[in-house]
């Protein structure tokens, strides 16, 4: 009777394991074949771009930064890895994999910070997973992600959980959506007055402090020319000690540091908001020339 349990669960066990093994290599195929969506994008800027610019940032750098524009006025290519809700553990990973390949001329860094910040910031490591095996670095930033991170990702599954509906959507359509070299632009105009915040406190979390420091030091350290920057928001602050953390940091790294939150081209004109941390396509359009001309001047 033992023995047969025993035959049993050794049965149930390599058919679990044989599952995930053959499921993994499937979802590890058709996530790697994609030739558009996140997912392209993605392998794109970890691998492939040798663009003379790159923005990195979260949602706020992918909606903000139009490359076309930038590549038109400074006569440099230009790619946008700025990913929703991205911050600066999924950036670093991504500064890491490019610097393994080559040097751009130019790196803009979208802040957003805030205490807030910080769960997203492990969370959003999921994007990752499926480059586990391929860079060492990427695996010892994934696996900040939680204490038991490294055991989940024997699975060959685990890696792609989070990504099954954007596998399936891009086997089923077969074809590259058209961005425009990263850049996704929103649509819509916010319709509700201005909001006032009391605060927002900067990162309180060591090793975010410590991937701010990072990503400075090894973008102003590989020879490219850095800048950061803060773009608009449709909100005012009493207290913003989040971009004072920013700003203090850039100062003593010599890092040049852009400040959009108080300018009132945008905060005097909604029009430009898909919503208050997002600017829609005419703002986006609007805010590149500005900003070029600023980065210009630096």
């Amino acid at each position: 009777m033992l023995k047969k349990i025993i035959i049993n669960i050794i049965l149930i066990v390599l058919t679990i394991f044989i599952l995930d093994f053959s499921i993994g290599k499937v979802l590890k195929h058709f996530y790697f074949k994609a030739v558009g969506g996140t997912n392209y994008e993605i392998t794109y800027a970890l691998e492939k771009t040798k663009a003379d610019v790159l923005i990195f940032g979260s949602s706020r750098a992918n909606h903000h930064y139009i490359p076309k524009i930038i590549k038109d006025s400074l006569g440099l290519t230009c790619y946008n890895t700025g990913r929703d809700g991205a911050v600066l553990l999924y950036q670093n990973a991504v500064l890491k994999s490019v610097l393994k390949r080559y040097v751009p001329k130019i790196i803009i860094l979208d802040f957003i910070g805030g205490s807030d910040e910080i769960k997203q910031a492990y969370d959003d490591l999921s994007y990752l997973t499926p480059y586990y095996d391929k860079d060492i670095d990427i695996q010892k930033i994934v696996n900040l992600k939680g204490s038991f991170e490294e055991l989940k990702l024997i699975s060959n599954i685990y890696p792609y959980n989070s990504e099954i509906y954007n596998i399936f959507r891009n086997t089923v359509s077969n074809k590259k959506r058209s961005t425009d070299n990263g850049f996704k632009p929103e649509v819509g105009i916010w319709k509700k007055n201005i909001d006032t915040i009391k605060s927002i406190e900067p990162y309180n979390d060591s090793i975010i402090i410590s991937a701010n420091n990072e990503f400075l030091d090894l973008a102003k350290n590989s020879g490219s020319k850095v800048i950061v920057v803060y773009s608009p928001m449709y909100l005012h602050y009493n207290q913003k000690r989040d971009l004072d953390f920013m700003k203090s940091l850039c100062e003593e790294k010599g890092i040049p540091f852009l400040d959009y939150t108080k300018d009132t081209v945008f905060l005097n004109n909604r029009k430009y908001f898909k919503d208050p941390l997002h600017l829609n396509h005419e703002g986006a359009t609007l805010f590149t020339n500005n900003f070029i001309n600023k980065l210009k001047d630096k």
